[in-house]
């Protein structure tokens, strides 16, 4: 009798559990502390899903934790199905850890900000926020947004190059 791999049943590990945990709130706190920190005091929108989520707060003062999980869970349930119920419950996970560490736990904490020089800002976000999503596909994760639209493409069109794709649909975008 053969099982199928989203039938299987994997044996609790409670290390590699506390392990992902761990990075997931490491990962999450250089996010928060980029946005809090460094994009929303000089009004940087960065790319994908995290730019729509700061624009749209910047025009409604919603909370960014809140639309980034609601902007991923319509991808998130499309990704069930194509890339298993294991890394889309992992990304689930980080999504929901994120959505606490910004909206929740950042404004506990007095916030510093960087606004001396908004290019320095925005290449110190970004190195903040490259840490953070390396450390998350390190553990076999997501951040969800455009890093997990591009697994989702190239589990339906493997044969499409998404470097290219994505540098096309950027500059679609920043054409509209």
């Amino acid at each position: 009798m053969s099982t199928s791999p989203i039938h299987t049943i994997h044996k609790f590990n409670p290390t590699k559990t506390a392990s992902n945990l761990l990075t997931d709130i490491v990962a999450t706190a250089l996010w928060a502390v980029a946005i809090q920190m460094i994009i929303i005091p000089n009004q940087i929108a960065p790319g994908g899903a995290s730019g729509i989520t700061i624009i749209i707060n910047y025009l409604t003062n919603l909370q960014i934790g809140i639309l980034s999980f609601l902007i991923n869970l319509p991808l998130l349930i499309w990704a069930w199905r194509l890339l298993g119920h294991s890394f889309v419950i992992q990304t689930l996970i980080t999504i929901s850890t994120f959505t606490i560490m910004v909206d929740y736990i950042m404004p506990l904490f007095p916030v510093y900000t960087y606004t001396t020089d908004p290019l320095l800002g925005a290449i110190l976000a970004g190195v903040m926020n490259g840490a953070g999503t390396g450390l998350m596909f390190m553990h076999g994760s997501s951040g969800g947004g455009t890093d997990l639209l591009t697994r989702i493409i190239k589990s339906l069109k493997p044969h499409i190059k998404l470097l290219i794709f994505c540098r096309y649909l950027y500059l679609f975008v920043l054409y509209l």
